[in-house]
């Protein structure tokens, strides 16, 4: 039986004991080994792998120097031999099906009209039974990929697509820090489709603290101050505000739906946001700063 060739392109930034998980749940795949290559993309080549870091034989380490994870991912589409890019992250775990349930939608696309497949992102915590703040939040906010993808969007933890279609849409902007994948993905929903199978599963551990949660986002609001707003002080402060008013009411109306301690995480989480984002406001505008990666 012939398969489709796939190019599975994984950036990563100092990252390499969460590496080793996901290379290790490739190698479990259900798709063979053989029909498929992956290309990790180091965003910090003075960072080397330890002396004894093992990778599959069907691997490729690639160094790319300009700080982003788009970036990243453009070097790893240059070298990519592929008719099927998928991409995920250092710190993904693929379901052992992910790969194959993948390509299985791209062999029932006879009008070749898929512009991207993606999927569940599945959230694992460090105990389900105490979360941190940061957890509870990741549990009521993070990854809803389904109805990215009903709105024409989609997220790089979760992606496949024809190469032939990164080729014509992208690549992605690489002087974003975050943002990149939404924006391409929703130039290519403008004429294919976005399809999302709940088949096509990636587990992703939750943020656990304060600090990883507004590290997040203070690089999202970096992304839309340096595309959405084209470095504009006055509609990133008139975004933070509805934002602020957003993250508040949306508190309000998560309320009647979680315990009260949750409540109480998820608005103490939603306060942490918002001054990380005043600060890193102040750092954009003010400072003149780059937006972080």
């Amino acid at each position: 039986m012939d398969y489709t060739f796939v190019s599975i392109i994984i950036p990563t930034y100092r990252d390499w004991p969460r590496l080793s998980l996901c290379l290790d749940a490739l190698l479990l795949q259900s798709y063979p080994q053989n029909s498929f290559e992956i290309l990790v993309v180091n965003n910090d080549p003075a960072d080397r792998p330890p002396h004894d870091y093992r990778m599959p034989a069907n691997s490729i380490l690639i160094d790319e120097d300009t700080p982003g994870s788009y970036a990243a991912r453009n070097t790893g589409l240059k070298r990519s031999k592929g008719e099927i890019i998928g991409f995920t992250d250092s710190d993904c775990i693929p379901d052992k099906n992910w790969l194959q349930n993948a390509i299985d939608i791209f062999l029932k696309d006879n009008n070749r009209d898929v512009g991207v497949v993606t999927g569940k992102i599945e959230l694992f915590y460090i105990n389900p039974n105490k979360l941190t703040a940061a957890e509870v939040y990741e549990k009521h906010t993070a990854f809803p990929t389904e109805a990215y993808a009903k709105e024409g969007h989609c997220v790089t933890a979760n992606w496949f697509s024809y190469k032939s279609v990164i080729d014509m849409y992208g690549p992605f902007n690489a002087n974003l820090k975050s943002g990149g994948d939404m924006a391409l993905s929703k130039a290519i929903s403008q004429d294919l489709k976005i399809v999302y199978c709940a088949d096509v599963i990636i587990n992703h551990p939750a943020r656990s603290s304060r600090k990883e949660i507004t590290k997040k986002m203070v690089r999202v609001l970096g992304g839309k101050y340096e595309d959405k707003y084209q470095r504009r002080a006055a509609p990133l402060l008139k975004g933070m505000v509805r934002s602020a008013f957003q993250r508040w009411k949306s508190v309000i109306k998560l309320s009647s739906k979680m315990p009260l301690s949750e409540s109480l995480k998820m608005l103490s989480m939603h306060n942490s946001i918002i001054l990380g984002n005043v600060i890193e406001s102040f750092n954009l505008i003010v400072k003149k700063q780059k937006s972080k990666r």
